[in-house]
């Protein structure tokens, strides 16, 4: 068989990123899906000494890549995530014709350990809130829209369990309220499905708060926006709340105010298909993870012997 030449992986990867954006995969799916190609690619070359190619891969060239994965002591949900790449990669092969079968059909994924999302207990979310509070008082004239918004970011997190995403793309077509209530709308979440979230009164309090500091030449469409008008990045909201997480002792990021949201609605006996109703979860599997008992969850089984 003659070597694949540089051009036809190109082509084959290009072909192969079209399709997942076909198939509705998020930007950032797509980009691990490549990435994750790409790693198995450089692999493959280096154990087989071709280039790669769909027709080439056997079930023994994934069976050694998981295997070579767990000697270089990868994570269960790394594997994981490589092997579900290589079977869309192969997906799309057949579909294309490239393949008749799926060389990782019946490779058996890694076995995970259930681990216990990350949430904040009550002493680091009012922690959290309170610099985020204290930090408007402290803020300039100039600056202290801002920090504002920036305290509406993570109440409305932490009382609506939206991905940084969601809350980043917010428009103000996507917002129903009035004085006593209001919800919002997630018009594009994780695979394109929508969904509408109540705001509690904290919540509400903290949006009206946000839009009222807006001086009259930002009132653009986006709800949460820098100084140019346009949205504010994942990325950016990440910085700030590593920043205000440092001062008020608390570990948090955007996810963390997700897995916060979620772990206080089960511990309020909230039913499962209800939360993850709330969090876009189109698996219940996902939302029982905020049932497994976490580190200080047991702390607390323990000491209750005592009492």
């Amino acid at each position: 068989m003659p070597a694949l030449t540089p051009t036809k992986k190109r082509k084959n990867l290009l072909t192969f990123e079209r399709w997942l954006v076909e198939n509705d995969r998020s930007p950032l799916s797509v980009k691990n899906y490549l990435a994750d190609i790409r790693r198995f690619g450089e692999w493959f070359r280096q154990t087989s000494r071709q280039a790669l190619a769909p027709e080439l891969i056997t079930p023994q060239d994934v069976r050694d890549y998981r295997d070579y994965l767990f000697k270089h002591k990868a994570a269960s949900s790394t594997i994981n995530r490589r092997l579900t790449s290589l079977r869309l990669y192969a997906r799309w092969a057949k579909e294309a014709g490239l393949i008749e079968f799926d060389p990782a059909e019946r490779v058996r994924s890694a076995e995970r350990q259930v681990v216990a999302p990350k949430w904040l207990d009550r002493s680091d979310t009012n922690a959290l809130v309170r610099e985020a509070r204290n930090q408007i008082k402290l803020a300039s004239e100039a600056k202290k829209g801002q920090a504002i918004r920036n305290h509406a970011v993570i109440v409305i997190l932490l009382n609506t369990g939206l991905r940084v995403s969601e809350l980043c793309a917010l428009e103000m077509g996507d917002l129903t309220y009035s004085e006593r209530k209001g919800k919002i709308k997630v018009r594009r979440g994780k695979g394109s499905k929508q969904r509408e979230v109540p705001l509690n009164p904290e919540a509400l309090e903290a949006l009206k708060a946000v839009l009222d500091a807006r001086p009259e030449s930002l009132k653009h469409r986006f709800v949460f926006a820098g100084q140019d008008g346009l949205p504010l990045k994942p990325g950016g909201v990440q910085e700030m709340l590593a920043a205000l997480s440092r001062r008020a002792g608390a570990e948090a990021t955007p996810h963390t105010l997700r897995h916060t949201f979620a772990k206080n609605l089960v511990d309020r006996g909230v039913p499962l298909d209800q939360v993850a109703a709330l969090l876009g979860h189109s698996s219940l599997n996902t939302t029982r993870l905020y049932t497994t008992p976490s580190e200080a969850d047991l702390e607390r089984a323990v000491s209750a012997i005592g009492e």
